[in-house]
């Protein structure tokens, strides 16, 4: 039983800290007009692996008696009517699976759902395993975060990036068409074109949600951290290391210049702040504490940093620049072809992963990355699965955050992560549609199903 339970915890960490790589082998490429789309793209990552080799080791521990408690089934908050949620989450399931035979392309459409059910896999691991530490798994995860957040500071510092087939890795060129900018005049009067960090990920969008999530999660341990149960010998390393990556992930976040980012990172803190303020945050904090010394500190850092890059961030956040108005319109085009798509199928969608066929069959001489989804989560469920499976997703949703808000006190870190994803999922596509984004997405939802006023995330001491 401790073979596999270490095995188990093992591939676990591995897979939450390798998350963000995008090493693949890529099976069937996705082609539209000669052109490439990612979209339509199948392949087997390495974090595929892991999770198989995981379920497999899990599966293997079934066949002894005494390994089968590995995975509890407390899920929701025991006020909660657990049978609502699970059958919602059963209902979707089988609505991604039946939209299988309504899709054009079939085999994106398999492909997608098995992605699909290894994010609940991965979903069902985290909020129901009882087999590895939790705050250790939140600092692997965080680990994972900070390695990003490095080298999105590189990346900007230097304004280049390198690609690497090894570590999923592409080549963005700031003077290359098509690549996330920012774009100002500078006292000369020349066009300055300013790269917005990518970190390892596919979009400056997807990493600024990443660190987004990063920055609430810390925050939440920090004025948490009485639940944690810190060991008192490591309450000092606790706040110096917690307060540095919360530096780094505001810095990084700041250079990928991304709104939605911005917007669920402060919105999530506050949440958080509020939840707080319910419980005893107010006698935990002193003016002469080391969390004041170092939070001062680094806000004295980090406003400079952003004095030094204000015009960038001026022009990115205030100003209707041309890329902004480009990406605007872009926008509300997709949010038309979105309901389009709706109207068309309203009830069985065109197949989990086929949008860019229904967007084809409408226009069918656009280059290649016209066919990209619909930037809102909800509008391309829909699209997809269907007006039922949306509903049934955000009926799925909705029970997690009443289950919270019941006890809202203890409560402020799930709700701060929820409603960050739901302002990503707002304005943005790739929780769905991207190999990362939906093991992501599973992952942080996994997280916010815990209670967080048990003993169980106990460090080990």
């Amino acid at each position: 039983m401790k073979y596999f339970k270490k095995a188990g915890e093992f591939l676990l960490y591995l897979l939450v800290f390798l998350l963000p790589l995008q090493t693949r082998l890529i099976i069937r490429p996705g082609i539209v007009n000669a052109g490439y789309l990612e979209y339509g793209t199948i392949g087997l990552y390495i974090t595929d692996i892991i999770l198989v080799t995981l379920l497999s080791v899990l599966a293997i521990s079934l066949l002894w008696p005494k390994t089968r408690n590995f995975l509890s089934l407390n899920l929701f908050p025991t006020k909660v009517k657990n049978d609502y949620a699970l059958i919602a989450l059963v209902v979707l399931e089988l609505l991604v699976f039946v939209s299988i035979f309504f899709a054009t392309y079939k085999l994106l459409a398999v492909y997608k759902y098995l992605l699909f059910l290894s994010g609940l896999i991965i979903f069902l691991l985290i909020s129901r395993g009882e087999f590895f530490n939790r705050l250790r798994l939140i600092y692997i995860f965080l680990a994972s975060i900070f390695l990003q957040s490095v080298l999105a500071l590189y990346q900007f510092i230097t304004q280049s990036t390198f690609a690497s087939k090894l570590l999923g890795l592409s080549l963005h060129d700031p003077a290359v068409p098509g690549v996330s900018v920012v774009e100002f005049y500078n006292r000369q009067g020349l066009l300055v074109r300013w790269l917005r960090s990518y970190g390892g990920l596919d979009h400056p969008n997807i990493l600024g949600g990443v660190l987004a999530i990063g920055i609430i999660l810390i925050v939440g341990l920090l004025v948490n951290r009485k639940k944690w149960q810190i060991a008192q010998k490591s309450r000092r390393l606790f706040v110096i290391v917690n307060y540095s990556l919360l530096l780094f992930f505001a810095l990084a976040l700041v250079l990928t210049f991304s709104h939605a980012a911005y917007l669920a990172a402060s919105l999530g803190v506050i949440v958080l702040l509020i939840a707080s303020a319910f419980g005893h945050f107010r006698d935990r904090i002193s003016f002469k504490s080391l969390d004041s010394r170092l939070l001062v500190g680094f806000s004295v850092l980090f406003v400079i940093v952003c004095i030094a890059f204000f015009s960038s961030l001026e022009i990115r956040l205030f100003s209707a620049s041309r890329l902004g108005r480009m990406s605007n319109c872009e926008r509300v085009a997709g949010y038309s072809d979105a309901f389009k798509s709706i109207v068309s199928d309203p009830v069985s969608g065109s197949g989990v992963g086929n949008y860019y066929l229904s967007l084809y069959s409408r226009n069918s001489h656009a280059q290649s990355y016209f066919y990209q989804p619909v930037h809102n989560v909800f509008l391309l469920v829909a699209s997809e699965i269907g007006i039922p499976g949306l509903l049934f997703f955000i009926l799925f949703l909705g029970l997690i955050i009443w289950g919270k808000l019941i006890n809202f006190r203890n409560n402020g870190l799930p709700l701060a992560l929820i409603l960050a994803c739901l302002i990503i999922a707002m304005v943005d596509h790739w929780f769905w549609s991207l190999h990362f984004g939906i093991f992501f997405f599973w992952l942080v939802l996994g997280i916010a199903t815990w209670e967080f006023n048990e003993s169980k995330f106990r460090i080990i001491k």
